[in-house]
């Protein structure tokens, strides 16, 4: 597998030595099994401040920093893909930072290579180091064309003009192209309901906050707290119209949806009173098993707790947990399975 590289400009070309990539703290030579063809809908990245490591034989590890093209000496930058839902990267590109390099944004950067094509049934082109995690097509982003997003978003604005939750949404479909936020709009699937603007963690690789003197985040959090109406005029048309529609608490775009129990248990009431179809579902760092509780008994029908580790110190190095422990978290595991989630 070639390596991938980038000039300053950000043309790609492929490098006459071996892609090498990282894991932890180590660069890894990988086997050709172990790479899959680039998928549909990925995204290239070159990483600025950023030096590729290839393998050569002989020589083993080293750092490129620049190659011919065209008689023309070209400083190299790594190359990196972010993958289409539905995939998990095995392996991160292999990569020196200059002195002066910044910290990255947080995206899910994946090692990257290309292969010449072989007689061995391997066809060439670009290979990610990756594995297909959901075989379902719902993610392809071929569904998610904007010519077809647009009018509904119109549409459903219009509808409910004063709705702050539906401009919410607008923004992660149309801004960050959030695949939920679109399937609202789209009338299909998943429709998150983003609803808390604070949280009781901070973990490291938070995607809607991060300290200003580290890096920007992917995107800005929800500033506001939806009231009960406004959450359902988004949940309850998706409920009764979608077929196995799921609404979910917890979306990448807020803080921990725990801490809006009350408004949380108020919501899924009023859903409950007027619908019985569909899934309405959180995803929760489960801090407050008592709350899931009356989640549980209020209706909810589905949680997802996010757990990095199950080890307590290193749980806590990543969340840095405030005001709650990972005993809590075991807790709302234990209770929400005894409440039938």
């Amino acid at each position: 597998m070639r390596a991938l590289v980038a000039d300053k400009e950000g043309r790609i070309f492929d490098h006459p030595l071996e892609a090498a990539v990282r894991a932890g703290q180590e660069d890894l030579r990988l086997p050709d099994e172990d790479w899959i063809p680039l998928p549909e809908g990925s995204t290239l990245f070159a990483l600025p401040g950023r030096r590729p490591v290839v393998w050569e034989t002989g020589k083993g590890f080293r750092t490129a920093n620049a190659f011919m093209v065209n008689r023309q000496r070209r400083r190299l930058r790594a190359v990196a893909v972010f993958l289409p839902a539905g995939y998990t990267r095995t392996h991160l590109p292999a990569a020196r930072p200059s002195h002066r390099s910044r910290p990255l944004p947080l995206w899910a950067y994946t090692a990257i290579g290309w292969r010449e094509g072989t007689g061995n049934g391997h066809g060439h082109g670009l290979y990610a180091a990756a594995v297909r995690t959901d075989v379902r097509d719902i993610h392809n982003p071929l569904l998610y064309n904007d010519a077809d997003l647009l009018p509904r978003v119109r549409e459903r604005v219009a509808g409910h003009p004063d709705n702050r939750l539906i401009r919410q949404l607008v923004r992660c479909a149309t801004v960050y192209h959030c695949f939920a936020a679109k399937n609202f709009f789209l009338r299909r699937w998943e429709c998150p309901l983003p609803t808390a603007p604070s949280c009781n963690a901070q973990c490291a690789g938070c995607l809607s906050a991060q300290p200003a003197c580290l890096t920007l985040p992917s995107h800005g959090r929800l500033a506001f707290s939806p009231t009960v109406e406004e959450v359902v005029q988004v949940a309850l048309p998706h409920l009764e119209q979608v077929e196995e529609g799921i609404v979910s608490f917890g979306q990448g775009c807020e803080g921990e949806p725990l801490l809006q129990a009350d408004l949380l248990e108020a919501v899924i009431r009023r859903l409950r009173s007027r619908t019985d179809r569909g899934t309405i579902n959180l995803n929760t760092n489960g801090s407050l098993p008592r709350a899931v509780v009356r989640l549980a008994r209020a209706g909810l029908d589905a949680v997802r707790v996010s757990l990095n580790a199950t080890d307590p110190a290193r749980y806590a190095a990543y969340y840095e947990p405030r005001h709650y422990t990972f005993r809590a978290v075991l807790e709302t595991i234990r209770v929400a399975q005894a409440e039938g989630l």
